[in-house]
């Protein structure tokens, strides 16, 4: 039994300070108990017993440290840890001073005797400023072949930082986020780009859009639109998607010819692959004018919207879907009303004044919305 070992109210307690060594006349564990104070550990500790009250108390090094800045006026907490910046704050530099916990373990299988330090865990003082309470926590990790790396703060106004030391909002992160649960109405991707043969990344995959390099001559039937076909998959969580598509048109006749009506229309596969009118995405762009001969050129927009999981029976036709899990085609068709009211796509003619006709490639933009 160790020495100063005593019973009170049939309870043992350390009456006396008893202390374990591993080398002569040097303290190392400390064991301490009254019949006030439970039994407590000090391990490098020599001060006064009765400072606190901590169940464990560690201090690392026996320095002379400014109780007015370090000693734990609260006490008893579980675990306290004493400062170890000593010389830093014997010279009045105090940001950054404080204390932490490192967690190691084995890291070799030839070297069965090395220990590798995995992680830290701290709370520092956050200014230089002498009696500023301020303090914020610090989580560190190690990377292969470096040292430890701080990846998370907590200041003392409780923003975090993630691979950010210092935070200026509630969470400040500086790298990529990726997250499956989402807020009603969150965009959780926009997949928007030109049709000229370019990849575009976004949550869902990569998708390469048409290059479109040929004008459209429209007729009097639905002809899919070049550059509008895209194989699509929403990111999980999404309950609808809006498809926008932008396409330019100028006329292709004269005299009354020269007045185009156009239909235009989105299609999206149905669960068995098969092309599907969207109903609510039709709709007419009509130019008219009481002089036979105009020059008509502009943008036309299109857009649909399509909800996912709201029903229990899916109808494309009604833009309803009961699941959406794997690719389907969303495209868009376009015809004259007749031959007397003509228009080609994706040109323009007298460019800059020249005459000279150009290619105006079609612009796409898919939104997934939770």
């Amino acid at each position: 039994m160790p020495h100063g070992l005593t019973n009170y109210n049939s309870e043992s307690y350390f009456n006396k300070k008893t202390t374990f060594f591993t080398d002569v006349n040097i303290d190392k564990v400390q064991i301490i108990g009254t019949p006030l104070i439970r039994d407590r550990i000090d391990i490098g500790d020599k001060s006064n017993p009765f400072v606190n009250k901590n169940r464990l108390y560690v201090q690392g090094h026996e320095d002379d440290i400014s109780t007015a800045l370090f000693t734990n006026t609260a006490g008893d907490c579980a675990i306290y840890l004493l400062n170890d910046n000593r010389t830093d704050a014997k010279n009045g530099n105090l940001v950054d001073t404080g204390s932490y916990i490192e967690l190691s373990g084995k890291w070799s299988t030839t070297n069965t005797a090395a220990n590798r330090t995995w992680g830290r865990i701290g709370a520092f003082k956050e200014t230089n400023t002498s009696d500023d309470g301020a303090g914020y926590l610090s989580l560190y990790s190690r990377p292969d072949g470096s040292g430890l790396t701080e990846r998370l703060r907590i200041t003392s106004t409780g923003n975090v930082g993630i691979n950010s030391t210092e935070p200026a909002r509630t969470l400040d992160v500086v790298g990529s986020i990726r997250k499956t649960v989402y807020e009603p109405g969150e965009i959780i991707e926009t997949l928007v780009g030109v049709c000229d043969g370019n990849d575009v990344t976004v949550k869902s995959g990569t998708y390469t859009l048409s290059d479109v390099n040929a004008d459209q001559i429209l007729t009097d039937s639905h002809a899919v639109i070049s550059g509008s076909s895209i194989e699509y998959t929403p990111p999980a969580g999404t309950t609808r998607v809006c498809y926008e598509f932008w396409v330019y048109m100028k006329d292709s006749g004269s005299g009354n010819n020269s007045r185009p009506l156009l239909h235009f229309q989105s299609q999206l596969d149905n669960d068995n692959g098969a092309p599907t009118v969207i109903n609510n995405s039709r709709h007419t762009w009509r130019y008219a004018s009481p002089i036979d001969t105009q020059d008509v050129q502009t943008w036309i927009y299109n857009k649909v919207i399509v909800s996912i999981g709201q029903v229990d029976t899916e109808s494309v036709a009604n833009g309803r879907l009961e699941s959406w899990d794997s690719a389907r085609t969303f495209r868009w068709t376009a015809r004259r009303y007749s031959s007397s009211y003509a228009a080609q796509l994706h040109e323009t003619g007298n460019w800059d004044g020249t005459g000279t006709d150009i290619r105006v490639r079609p612009h796409v933009k898919i939104t997934a919305i939770a």
